[in-house]
């Protein structure tokens, strides 16, 4: 869709699996994260970062990011919360977004499904035309039944699953 995307992954496989989908370029490890998308970049950093893992991949993600970059986290798949050092956040003017998915799909105490329904309906209307143009190719790795959802959660904490998991509902 017209951005160069430099994909970090834990493994060799899953560089692959990123570059199947459209990465202009993968690393894997976090020592030296900063220092080669610098590389990649002639020095610059990246503008927009997008978090799903958190932990020690975050403070290796601001050092990565160029002055007033993004950084939007979704998640913490490493388990662990990022510390953010908020002198680089600072220096480098960034700005720093978190977005939990939940809100907009009931997952919170106060339910704020019906508040969000219309946004979230043209939200889903654009991403299923994408999918049906091929500007997203999601990669559903395994469809599991209602009661093989014990499964299913066992297969993602296994970290082993580089596309998505579906759970068909009959």
């Amino acid at each position: 869709m017209g951005c160069r995307v430099i994909a970090c992954a834990s493994t060799k496989e899953k560089c692959e699996v990123a570059k199947k989908a459209g990465a202009s370029e993968t690393l894997t490890g976090t020592d030296q994260l900063a220092a080669q998308v610098k590389q990649l970049t002639a020095g610059k950093g990246v503008d927009i970062i997008f978090d799903p893992v958190g932990g020690s991949l975050f403070a290796s993600a601001l050092r990565a990011a160029a002055q007033n970059a993004q950084l939007i986290s979704i998640g913490f798949a490493s388990g662990k919360l990022p510390e953010v050092a908020m002198n680089i956040v600072l220096v480098k003017n960034l700005t720093i977004h978190g977005f939990f998915f939940g809100q907009y799909t009931g997952w919170t105490p106060a339910d704020e499904r019906i508040m969000h329904a219309a946004m979230m309906s043209n939200v889903m209307e654009v991403l299923f035309r994408w999918v049906k143009e091929k500007k997203l190719n999601p990669d559903v790795q395994k469809v599991f039944s209602l009661d093989q959802v014990p499964e299913a959660i066992e297969t993602l904490h296994g970290r082993s699953v580089t596309g998505k998991l579906a759970v068909k509902i009959d």
